[in-house]
């Protein structure tokens, strides 16, 4: 029963892992020098979410945590990608 639950814990760090190194490589190989396009300040941004949610629910274990800081910790994210996304697509630099 132990090391049922030790193992499927190191397979979902595991993959938790290789999903954040993907989207930095992915990240890593969409950036440019100079002023990006649009597309690809999205594209970045995103895969910069999905970062910061792995990492909050896994390596924080914000997933066990009570409903109401599940929430606030979703409000941040999606707060700061919003106005994230703002600052970098809508305003003209």
């Amino acid at each position: 029963m132990i090391t049922s639950s030790i193992r499927s814990f190191a397979n979902r760090t595991m993959l938790t892992w290789v999903v954040l190194a993907g989207c930095t490589v992915l990240s890593w190989a969409e950036s440019s020098s100079g002023r990006p396009a649009t597309p690809v300040v999205l594209v970045v941004l995103s895969l910069t979410a999905i970062k910061t949610v792995l990492i909050i629910a896994s390596y924080m274990e914000i997933s066990h945590a009570p409903r109401w800081l599940q929430a606030v910790c979703a409000t941040w994210v999606a707060v700061v990608f919003a106005m994230l996304t703002y600052l970098l697509c809508a305003l003209p630099c």
